[in-house]
């Protein structure tokens, strides 16, 4: 499948239209400093953001889904990560009273394969998410990895739990694409 090349160039070029607000400083959101070339200059050079080589570029699905829908990453792991978590937030019921499309993303049955033992200490449905995104990105090149990493918060932090790409995980991704177009907060 062919990578969208003006999609790309902006995914690697023009990360501000992504970038979760933690991982700007403050000075720019307090004194209302927005200059988009300058703010992409900064997280190319602050984040230390690599280049994509042309050989470098992943075909397979998956890296296709993901490129098509960029700008919908965070609410694709919060999705999937409440999914992966769904028992979890079946027996505390509370934050989904809050979250009604969430809840009915969860009800549906959809198979996976990530055992999902002794997880009460990170309930972070995002980063489940974007865990379990890249597990299934085997070959997402570094440059893109690091771009992914700033559609979130700045202080996120990865689950420490092992998921293997599976085939039945893009039906999982798929869903999850589906509902976070019609997905409003």
């Amino acid at each position: 499948m062919k990578t969208n090349i003006e999609q790309m160039i902006s995914i690697l070029y023009y990360p501000i239209s992504y970038t979760d607000l933690s991982h700007l400083p403050e000075e720019l959101l307090v004194d209302e400093i927005w200059d988009d070339t300058l703010i992409n200059y900064w997280l190319l050079t602050q984040y230390k953001l690599e280049d994509l080589s042309v050989n470098s570029t992943p075909y397979d699905p998956i890296s296709s889904l993901i490129f098509t829908h960029w700008q919908k990453i965070p609410t694709i792991a919060h999705l999937i990560g409440g999914y992966l978590l769904r028992s979890q937030l079946l027996s505390q019921g509370a934050s989904l009273l809050i979250d009604h499309q969430l809840l009915t993303f969860i009800s549906l049955p959809l198979v996976h394969h990530v055992e999902m033992k002794n997880v009460t200490q990170h309930m972070d449905t995002y980063a489940w998410g974007m865990a379990f995104i890249l597990s299934q990105l085997a070959t997402f090149p570094i440059a893109l990895r690091q771009r992914l990493f700033l559609s979130f918060p700045a202080q996120m932090t990865l689950p420490e739990h092992p998921m293997s790409s599976h085939p039945d995980h893009i039906n999982l991704l798929r869903m999850a694409i589906t509902y976070a177009n019609d997905y409003q907060k």
